[in-house]
């Protein structure tokens, strides 16, 4: 029995950490909930850490991401995606970015800073959270049986101790966010009109595209679908989830949704990772519809594309 395999190959220029975002979902029996399990991914160059396996299922799209730390550069780096079981699969969107995973999530009375890399990292807080202000870290008391820990694990714990110091951040454009770590900070409430989000800080550049820039939807690499050894009981056909050729995509306007039924779940919309539900664009007397639905003055988002309902694009 063998894998329904995607190779996405692209180029390292030097040693780096990267992440390949998937927007997916298993096809198969409509009449059930079907789960399938992707494999832990094959890079073709060393590294650190590596991606782990993930599971998707026939219900919904689902936002994946595969992070590998420290790999090695390199020329026409293959990543491996398999796939269990053989029905087809869909993406909404693919991405591979040269960059750490770092991570900024936002919640009603504060923020959390994510650094998951070998690197410490510097985030400007007023870029990633427009509208908050009043920064400062929580204060830790010291753990109970302090003096019974491990004297190797002291400069952990004083590590965490230092940065959960209860003080207010001097610059919130250069906060420091120490390697492997993370940061925990009380906020004022955000002065914009938007729900809490999870999202990565920054896009960073999408690797080896020569190609024009592409809408968010956008597979931005060269992708070739392979499928590995068939069952001997499966018709000797192309899996249906594409050609076996190599081959990039162009940016095209999304076409008008198929139907009159929005999909449930957030999708993105006009402002950078950021993901919305189908009734907040009706919020803001129509502003939110001009900008994601599709007009002469904006392209139309994935939001837009799932709620053909709401911005009234039915065909």
């Amino acid at each position: 029995v063998g894998f329904l395999t995607l190779d996405l190959f692209f180029d390292l220029k030097q040693n780096t950490d990267f992440v390949v975002y998937l927007d997916v979902m298993s096809g198969g029996n409509e009449q059930e909930i079907v789960t399938r399990e992707i494999m832990k991914p094959i890079v073709s160059v060393k590294y650190e850490t590596g991606p782990i396996r993930t599971r998707i299922s026939n219900v919904d799209f689902t936002f994946e991401s595969f992070y590998v730390r420290g790999a090695e550069k390199g020329e026409r780096v293959k990543f491996s995606l398999r796939f269990q079981e053989w029905d087809d699969v869909r993406f909404r969107s693919i991405a591979v970015h040269a960059a750490p995973d770092t991570l900024a999530c936002e919640f009603e009375n504060g923020v959390v800073l994510v650094n998951p890399s070998l690197e410490d990292e510097t985030l400007d807080l007023t870029t990633i959270f427009p509208g908050r202000s009043g920064y400062k870290h929580l204060k830790a008391a010291d753990p109970s049986g302090l003096d019974k820990i491990d004297v190797k694990y002291n400069p952990q714990v004083r590590q965490a101790m230092d940065i959960n110091n209860g003080q207010e951040v001097n610059d919130p454009k250069k906060l420091e966010v120490l390697q492997r770590n993370s940061v925990f900070l009380i906020a004022n409430r955000s002065t914009v009109d938007d729900e809490p989000t999870t999202s990565p800080t920054s896009p960073p550049t999408t690797i080896n595209t020569n190609s024009p820039t592409l809408p968010p939807t956008s597979i931005a690499t060269k992708i070739t679908v392979v499928p590995t050894t068939k069952p001997s009981s499966r018709p000797a056909t192309t899996p249906t989830t594409g050609p076996t050729e190599e081959r990039t995509t162009s940016p095209t306007t999304p076409p008008t949704a198929p139907s009159c039924v929005d999909e449930s779940g957030k999708h993105q919309i006009h402002k950078k990772n950021r993901r919305k539900k189908c009734a907040w664009l009706k919020k803001k007397n129509g502003k939110h519809l001009a900008k994601n639905c599709g007009t002469a003055d904006f392209e139309i988002t994935p939001l837009g594309r799932a709620c053909p309902a709401t911005c009234n694009n039915c065909s």
